[in-house]
C-alpha cells in the first residue's frame, strides 16, 4: 500500500482484504486513505485478470490465527493454513461464495493447493473440523493436493507435543474424505527447500523448510540486540514465495507462517 501510494502507481494487482464487514479504510488512518480508490475491498469481486489474496478473520483471535485464500486466474484456489477447528465452516462458506461462473452460478470450489505452514492448531485446525463432521464437509470442495512438511520426530518430541494429532488427521482426511476433481484421494506433497510448484499462473517456491533446522536451533537464543528469546515450534513453519504472473507485471507474495528467529537467520543467510 505505502509503496504504490508513494509512487502514484495504479491500484496493485494483489489486494489484501479484511473480511470484517468494514471497508479497508477503517483499518488505516483516514489521512492515508482519503484519495485512494478501494474498489475491491469487499473481498468477493475483482477484475478477471487479477489475483486476489484474502485474509480471513478467525474466531480464535481476530486476525491472530492463520487463514488465507488466494483466488487464482482460472477461478480455482490456493489456501494457506485455515485457522482453528471452529473456522472450517467459515472457510468452506468463503470458498463457496467466491466459486461462481461468469453468469453468477454457484460452482463447487476447486482448491488446487492447500498449503499448511506448520502443525499448530490455529493454522491446521480445519482438518480436525472436517474429521469431526465428515458427512458435512466431504462433498463441499475439491482438493487437488495438500502441501505440508511433516516435522522431524526429534523436533516434535522436544517442542511439538500434540502436533502428531494434526498430522494424523491430515493424512486421514486426504486418504479417506476429500477428493480431487477426478474422484481420487489428494496427494500430500512434502514440500522442501528449493522445490517449485506451479498452479495456473502462480508459482510457489519453497524458501525454507524445517529439515535445515536442528533441535539446537529451537533452544532459547538471543538475537544480536539481546531483545528476542526464542524456544518455539513455530520455526517448523515452511517459508514460501508466491510469484503471480510473469515478467515486469509479476507480483510476489511472501508467506512465512509463524516462522521465528531461527528461520529468519537461515533465510537471511541463504538469500
Amino acid at each position: 500500500y505505502i509503496e504504490y501510494k508513494e509512487n502514484n502507481d495504479e491500484t496493485p494487482k494483489i489486494y489484501i482484504t479484511f473480511n470484517t464487514g468494514q471497508p479497508l479504510s477503517k483499518h488505516l488512518k483516514a489521512a492515508d486513505v482519503a484519495s485512494v480508490d478501494y474498489s475491491a475491498t469487499d473481498g468477493y469481486s475483482v477484475a478477471q485478470d487479477k489475483v486476489t489474496y484474502h485474509m480471513l478473520e478467525s474466531s480464535y483471535a481476530g486476525f491472530g490465527a492463520g487463514s488465507y485464500v488466494m483466488q487464482i486466474k482460472n477461478g480455482h484456489f490456493v489456501v494457506i493454513d485455515g485457522g482453528i477447528l471452529d473456522d472450517v465452516d467459515y472457510l468452506f462458506e468463503y470458498l463457496e461464495t467466491l466459486a461462481v461462473d461468469e453468469n453468477g452460478n454457484q460452482l463447487k470450489p476447486i482448491v488446487e493447493a492447500w498449503v499448511f505452514s506448520h502443525s499448530h492448531s490455529d493454522h491446521m485446525g480445519p482438518v480436525l473440523g472436517i474429521m469431526k463432521d465428515v458427512d458435512t464437509y466431504k462433498n463441499r470442495i475439491y482438493v487437488e493436493g495438500f502441501y505440508y512438511n511433516e516435522p522431524n520426530g526429534d523436533i516434535v518430541e522436544a517442542y511439538g507435543k500434540g502436533s502428531e494429532q494434526l498430522t494424523k488427521a491430515l493424512k486421514t482426511c486426504a486418504a479417506q474424505v476429500l477428493k480431487t476433481t477426478e474422484g481420487k484421494s489428494p496427494q500430500i506433497y512434502r514440500i522442501q527447500t528449493g522445490q517449485r510448484y506451479t498452479f495456473d499462473d502462480v508459482t510457489m517456491d519453497i524458501m525454507l523448510s524445517q529439515e535445515l533446522l536442528s533441535v539446537a536451533d529451537y533452544e532459547a537464543t538471543l538475537d544480536t540486540n539481546n531483545s528476542y528469546q526464542q524456544d518455539s515450534f513455530n520455526d517448523t513453519s515452511t517459508w514460501c514465495m508466491f510469484t503471480i504472473g510473469e515478467g515486469d507485471d509479476a507480483q510476489k507474495l511472501f508467506s512465512a507462517g509463524d516462522g521465528s528467529y531461527s528461520g529468519k537467520k537461515y533465510v537471511c543467510d541463504m538469500y
